[in-house]
């Protein structure tokens, strides 16, 4: 009796191990096919995403590697003193669309010196006030140095050290004028020094918050 038994258990085991490699075949091609759609999908995402929408930073961290990389941050303030909040800025010499966040503040990373315009847009995307500046690097003894000039572009001169500068951008009431406000500009270099106007700080005595709210 007991010889009958194994007898008739031993198609029942022959055919579980023939399923086994049918179903380990079949976890592994539903897994290779999640991972390629995830991939696709995350393409098409960022193929279709404006990199430099809402690229809000809070903090500014200093790196060896970053040496002579400049970032560009600014706050578009009112003449009032309220924030452009939620407003779409654009800064050119290349084309780069972010938007403000609730207190007006905006961010551009890896800005090359030369000329470039920020603009105000429109839900349509035209420019409603606008501002040319020059960008460029010197031997001065400021680490930041922001002029009107006769054209009405503004002169940016940096030390060469310098990595990051915030500007302080005014638009009047009506929308259609903006403005940069040099005293109130600010600046980190390589060696942690941070000048906001005339006060000079160093953030390796701790971190310093810019009146915007970045935090250095």
């Amino acid at each position: 009796m007991e010889q009958t038994n194994q007898n008739a258990q031993t198609p029942l085991r022959e055919e579980r191990n023939k399923k086994r490699p049918v179903f380990v075949l079949m976890f592994v091609l539903l897994t290779i096919l999640a991972f390629f759609s995830s991939v696709i999908v995350g393409f098409l995402i960022g193929r279709n995403t404006d990199s430099y929408r809402g690229q809000i930073i809070d903090t500014i961290v200093l790196g060896p590697d970053e040496t002579r990389v400049l970032h560009v941050s600014g706050q578009v303030l009112y003449t009032d003193g309220s924030p452009y909040a939620d407003g779409r800025v654009e800064l050119r010499s290349e084309p780069r669309i972010t938007t403000t966040d609730e207190s007006g503040r905006f961010f551009y990373e890896s800005a090359e010196p030369g000329t470039h315009t920020l603009s105000v847009l429109d839900g349509d995307g035209r420019a409603l006030a606008k501002c040319e500046f020059v960008i460029s690097r010197g031997a001065g003894d400021q680490p930041i140095n922001i002029t009107k000039q006769d054209d009405g572009k503004y002169a940016v001169e940096l030390a060469v050290d310098v990595r990051f500068i915030e500007l302080a951008v005014e638009l009047d009431g009506s929308g259609d004028s903006l403005k940069l406000l040099p005293e109130k500009a600010a600046a980190l270099q390589d060696d942690g020094t941070l000048t906001v106007g005339d006060k000079t700080l160093n953030v390796e005595d701790g971190a310093v918050v810019l009146p915007s709210g970045t935090v250095c």
